[in-house]
């Protein structure tokens, strides 16, 4: 089995049910009718936009890129989410959480 990033992989395409997948919100962003879309976590995603690779690769090493990922968000709860998310992440996680309550506060207040 070849690797599926290679440019002749991406004319081999099947036709696969869209009922079964989610679009990834952004894209519409991204459309082109040269789009070749893959599938990962449920969504389909842009793989190429008929873009030379080779060109994206240096203004994502020299710039900047941006990639629509088709990760859904999830939601972490409970008594135990702040420290179990302190030793899976790499920031402090209290600091956001804290962040977020204080403006969430002064929006009330305003209100």
């Amino acid at each position: 089995m070849g690797n599926h990033q290679e440019l002749s992989d991406l004319k081999k395409t099947i036709k696969i049910s869209a009922r079964r997948f989610e679009e990834s919100p952004y894209i519409e962003r991204t459309y082109s009718p040269e789009m070749v879309r893959g599938v990962y976590a449920g969504r389909y995603f842009p793989m190429s936009i008929d873009e030379d690779p080779i060109k994206k690769y240096w203004l994502l090493r020299q710039k900047a890129l941006i990639f629509d990922v088709p990760e859904k968000p999830i939601e972490i709860s409970g008594p135990d989410a702040i420290p179990f998310l302190e030793k899976v992440l790499t920031r402090k996680i209290i600091n956001k959480v804290v962040s977020e309550v204080e403006k969430k506060a002064a929006e009330i207040e305003k209100k």
